[in-house]
């Protein structure tokens, strides 16, 4: 029991709605919270599951095979006065795929493991660099 020492019957009032006020506001924020762990842990194990693993890598694997038939075949990419062919602009299409999944499984990453975790793994610097050039390569030509 708790006792309230008021000169008013709506002071004691004020005191207890206040009191309800910062009880809801940290019941609001602790179930956000624990909504956004549980999430985070779904998304971790999904993350780190062997399908999703060789899903990424079987995903990096077509992307550097396209790269280098993109670099040595280039004249069936390009016609003779430098335009894309429909080949080449079915390659660029790929490309812009290759980043855009790229780009989500680094989101997936970094909410899974969050900021610390994340930015401590000098692997997820290197992919952060390489879809960051590959969208400056999207944006540049």
């Amino acid at each position: 029991e708790y006792y309230l020492d008021c000169e008013t019957k709506e002071e004691c009032e004020d005191i207890v709605n206040l009191f309800k006020g910062y009880s809801k506001a940290a019941k609001f924020r602790a179930d956000f919270y624990s909504r956004f762990l549980r999430s985070q842990n779904k998304l971790r194990k999904i993350f780190n599951s062997n399908l999703f693993q060789y899903m990424s890598a079987a995903l990096t694997m077509m992307n550097f095979l396209m790269c280098i038939f993109d670099a040595q075949y280039q004249r069936l990419l390009e016609d003779e006065n430098g335009d894309r062919t429909s080949v080449g602009l079915g390659f660029d299409r790929l490309n812009i795929f290759f980043t855009v999944s790229f780009s989500f499984e680094l989101f997936i990453n970094f909410y899974a493991h969050f900021l610390r975790a994340f930015l401590l793994n000098s692997w997820n610097w290197l992919d952060l660099f390489v879809v960051g050039m590959s969208f400056l390569d999207q944006w540049l030509t």
